[in-house]
């Protein structure tokens, strides 16, 4: 696929330029992902080693210098539950908002949900048990009629345990995503009422580091690709590779 002028004029722009750690100077991971529903997580969800660069929260706040919601707790399930429904009401700017991403549903029931996940015995229902940094779901339990249960731990192996060709995931625009082998996005919460089923999920992709819809968003938005990059990685800065 050619490759556009803008694309091409910006490639020459930036030729040897590389994002490195204050501290170290060694050139960073940039992790990035699809579309986040809001906030971001970094590599701690993957009990990763290495140093996170991440922001904490996709969207720059209007009153504070330091993205900090110290009345919101992400890790919980109230926390998060209330984050995704309630995002309208915080001061900041969430640059993912108009994407058909940022919010998608699933609704389903145990019989169909079964079938789906190829699962051996009946589900009667499926629990959040653990959240990580952004809100993500970690450990996740399926329950069966039989009173027995199977545990889920990991972020991306839920998505792959979750993941059904099959599912009609509908999108904030109204559009209806099908034959997708895994789950949109751990970010979700899960609304069960007898056999019926609802997933209420945001972002689509692992949610760490910056987020593809924000940057297409703020480049619109006049924003600099040295101010995008500071926006979504910690302590870093931009210089010419042979330095």
């Amino acid at each position: 696929q050619l490759s556009s002028k803008a694309v091409k004029q910006a490639v020459k722009k930036t030729k040897g330029e590389v994002l490195v750690d204050c501290d170290t100077k060694e050139i960073i991971r940039t992790w990035y992902y699809s579309t986040s529903w809001g906030f971001t997580a970094d590599t701690s969800i993957w009990q990763s080693k290495s140093k996170n660069y991440s922001s904490k929260l996709s969207g720059n706040l209007k009153k504070k210098e330091v993205p900090v919601l110290s009345t919101l707790d992400l890790n919980t399930n109230t926390g998060f539950r209330k984050a995704y429904n309630d995002w309208k009401s915080f001061d900041c700017n969430f640059y993912d908002q108009n994407m058909p991403w940022f919010r998608w549903q699933i609704e389903t029931n145990t019989t169909q949900l079964t079938k789906n996940l190829a699962m051996k015995q009946k589900v009667s229902r499926i629990l959040c048990k653990k959240r990580g940094v952004g809100g993500g779901v970690t450990k996740l339990e399926i329950w069966f009629t039989d009173g027995s249960k199977k545990t889920v731990t990991g972020m991306g192996r839920i998505r792959e345990v979750l993941g059904s060709k099959n599912w009609k995931i509908k999108k904030m625009d109204g559009s209806i995503r099908t034959n997708l082998s895994v789950f949109p996005s751990a970010f979700f919460y899960i609304e069960q009422n007898k056999n019926k089923m609802i997933f209420h999920g945001g972002g689509f992709g692992h949610g760490v580091g910056l987020s593809q819809a924000a940057m297409k968003q703020m480049a619109k938005d006049g924003k600099k690709y040295s101010e995008i990059l500071h926006f979504f990685y910690n302590n870093v800065k931009i210089q010419d590779i042979n330095e």
